[in-house]
């Protein structure tokens, strides 16, 4: 079969596989970064064992996680995994610690590029291969995993990025989590989804255990943005950094329906002067979102301060 990488422009289907120990796992996180970071976005799906899949269900860098029944599964888990690769038409496959298993399912699949290390007879399933001496530790572990993701976003003619730096799991860093409602959920994706495409990490929070367990998630913002609506004062009463958008109606201004947060943890937004008081796309966004910006900096430092 004739190795070819997804047609121009489309975004490409890779799958990669590191599917032993919790550790390996983490130490695959920067490969997967830097894959994802590449232009145009690829789709990552994930081959991994239900022990580590929980993990990889938080990653932000994977869009799939597909579960590996592992080497003594029966035949029928097996034939059912071959089926589920198959029917998702990867372009391509990274796996970045070689068995025979994984390269023979690969194979059998028809996944047109299959990348691995040369070590091992594993490699003879492959098509592409990085020569590779860990045993020699010369270098650390995730460092070859990333050798290898630069040389699969070649293979697939992708244009590499800048390589991530730590964190490669951004929980510290700013990290923009979307909440909704019962019946907001497809509003929400159709804004997280051309954040993502903007390289923007972007989580949507999902459905809380009730009101409450939903209100005491917010608790770990450093800034919450809404509409004036109760979630907006919740996040008043705990006195997080909060940026409301307001309608201009004489009944519902930024005065009355203000936050009861600290006036140094506040921001408020409403159309202008000469708008209608309902028009909300009459607000500057781009000016709005530089305020909340340069907000958001001073806050967190006015939080570190001793």
């Amino acid at each position: 079969m004739t190795a070819t990488s997804a047609a121009p422009g489309a975004s490409s289907r890779l799958l990669v596989v590191r599917n032993d120990k919790l550790g390996d796992f983490m130490l695959a996180w920067p490969a997967l970064a830097y894959l994802k970071s590449a232009r145009p976005m690829p789709h990552i799906s994930v081959l991994v064992p239900a022990y580590t899949a929980p993990m990889a269900r938080l990653c932000p860098w994977i869009d799939e996680v597909l579960i590996d029944p592992g080497e003594g599964a029966d035949r029928t888990a097996r034939r059912r995994l071959l089926t589920e690769v198959k029917a998702a038409r990867f372009d391509a496959l990274l796996t970045l610690f070689s068995t025979p298993r994984i390269g023979w399912l690969g194979w059998r699949a028809g996944i047109p590029i299959r990348l691995t290390p040369a070590t091992k007879w594993a490699q003879l399933f492959y098509n592409r291969r990085v020569v590779q001496r860990r045993s020699r530790s010369e270098k650390p572990e995730y460092r070859y995993n990333q050798e290898l993701a630069e040389a699969m976003l070649a293979a697939l003619g992708l244009a590499p990025c800048a390589a991530p730096e730590p964190p490669y799991w951004p929980l510290r860093k700013p990290l923009w989590i979307l909440t909704a409602g019962p019946g907001e959920e497809a509003t929400a994706e159709a804004i997280r989804v051309p954040l993502l495409e903007a390289g923007v990490g972007v989580y949507r929070l999902p459905i809380r255990d009730g009101l409450a367990d939903f209100a005491t998630s917010l608790a770990a913002a450093d800034l919450f943005i809404a509409g004036s609506t109760g979630p907006l004062h919740i996040a008043g009463c705990l006195d997080i950094a909060t940026a409301g958008f307001y309608p201009a109606r004489r009944s519902a201004t930024p005065l009355r329906w203000q936050t009861c947060n600290r006036a140094e943890h506040r921001l408020a937004f409403c159309p202008p002067e000469g708008a209608g008081e309902q028009d909300m796309t009459s607000i500057d966004i781009a000016a709005a979102a530089n305020q909340i910006t340069g907000f958001l900096i001073s806050h967190n430092r006015r939080e570190a301060s001793p």
